[in-house]
């Protein structure tokens, strides 16, 4: 990560934008980014779940290369989670970071890979309402979230893509 994040803000939406060396990194970068918000313990479950969930149902159909693609993304976020879990442990975030609305927000998740090929991981109106009830205190589970992409088969074959594309 040579370049500092960027922040653009516009009317009703602040981007952030971090550059990584590998696009290995874009995942766990991401997951790492949203810790501050108030939907990152979902949000970052719903990672893990996505990317477990690909190995298991695409590793026996995806070539060599994708395959240790997914293996060493899954292996980046579990180091990431044991990291977060630790900081989260030791209550580091400070209570001014809770309380600002700013944290509040719901959040979009795109990632660009390096060759310019854009994935949302979080671009789901039913995603969008889960965080929402989850917000307003609602009974929802990670499975939910995870299945509630209405063709969750073309969202898995484009991420699946998405990271085969991935520049070496």
């Amino acid at each position: 990560m040579g370049l500092p994040p960027n922040i653009e803000v516009n009317y009703q939406k602040t981007i952030l934008s971090i550059r990584v060396d590998k696009d290995e990194q874009l995942f766990p970068t991401a997951y790492l980014m949203i810790y501050p918000f108030k939907v990152s313990t979902l949000t970052q479950n719903y990672f893990l779940e996505l990317i477990e969930q690909i190995f298991q149902d695409y590793s026996r159909n995806l070539d060599v290369r994708t395959s240790n693609r997914f293996a060493k993304i899954r292996v980046s976020l579990n180091k990431m989670k044991r990291i977060i879990d630790e900081l989260k442990a030791n209550n580091t975030q400070p209570p001014q970071i809770q309380n600002l609305k700013f944290f509040s927000s719901l959040i979009k998740i795109k990632i660009v890979n390096s060759i310019g090929q854009d994935f949302c991981v979080t671009n789901s109106l039913d995603y969008t309402e889960a965080i929402s009830n989850f917000l307003i205190k609602k009974d929802i589970n990670q499975e939910y979230l995870v299945n509630s992409f209405i063709n969750r088969q073309q969202f898995h074959k484009n991420l699946v893509l998405f990271v085969k594309n991935f520049s070496e």
